[in-house]
């Protein structure tokens, strides 16, 4: 498995989410919202690109009885979530978004953040969607959410600075959109009081919607609604939500 990106941001991921605004706080209620919508009623669950597990966690505090998976490909965020309050009752899944689920299929899946923003190609993008449909059960439903061209413009550009207690995080961010498609390298500086200065870098790309769209068909899901969305109030809406549904089989 390739380097760990997050390794510089596992440790203050979540008192920097909580001091800046936790994006799993703006998730939580639009999941919600979208599962009553389309009238799903999970009682499974996987979190794909769960990082500290904050948002399974949140779901496992209103029922016990849900079976929950999170799967990441940082170890170190994984680390994280697993010390936290209930985590024992949650499935942690340390492996790249593209390799085949355990276990049960699932009712509904998510990935948020921009986790799929991290598939650097379309080919790698529909990989992930054909391993996550893979697992989903017929008329399963997959919510998630993409950077798209207005929020690499918005949020990928220039130095941003963030500082706790004992922690100070920088970002430098450059939005390249000279390729069709575009790509935004962020270089990510952890410090804190008592260790060296970590660095490293974060790549996403913009994917634009009928390469998503033809992932999607690949993958055997079909999509019930695509639309702009912008997680924090009065913010650009530089994210696009989709959802899309496992096919049923035919005949």
């Amino acid at each position: 498995m390739a380097a760990d990106a997050y390794l510089a941001l596992a440790e203050i991921y979540d008192p920097w989410q909580e001091k800046y605004g936790a994006f799993w706080k703006s998730v939580l209620p639009k999941l919600l919202d979208t599962w009553a919508r389309y009238e799903c009623r999970p009682t499974s669950f996987v979190d794909l690109g769960c990082g500290t597990g904050s948002l399974l966690l949140a779901l496992r505090r209103r029922s016990r009885a849900w079976r929950l998976c999170g799967l990441d490909a940082s170890a170190a965020m994984l680390a994280q979530a697993q010390r936290k309050s209930l985590a024992e009752t949650v499935e942690w899944v340390h492996a790249p978004f593209d390799a085949g689920l355990p276990g049960a299929t699932f009712d509904a899946a998510g990935a948020f953040f921009d986790a799929f923003n991290h598939m650097l190609t379309p080919a790698h993008l529909a990989r992930t969607l054909g391993a996550v449909a893979a697992r989903l059960n017929p008329g399963g439903l997959l919510a998630f959410d993409l950077n798209n061209q207005c929020g690499f413009e918005a949020w990928w550009q220039g130095r941003r600075k963030f500082v706790g207690p004992d922690w100070a995080l920088t970002i430098d961010a450059t939005w390249d959109d000279t390729t069709r498609t575009g790509r935004g390298v962020a270089r990510i500086q952890r410090r804190t009081a008592d260790q060296p200065t970590h660095v490293t870098d974060v790549t996403e790309r913009c994917f634009s919607t009928d390469e998503v769209l033809a992932s999607l068909r690949a993958a055997d899901l079909d999509v019930v609604t695509v639309e702009p969305w912008s997680p924090m109030p009065g913010d650009a809406p530089g994210k696009t939500w989709w959802v899309a549904r496992r096919r049923h089989a035919s005949g």
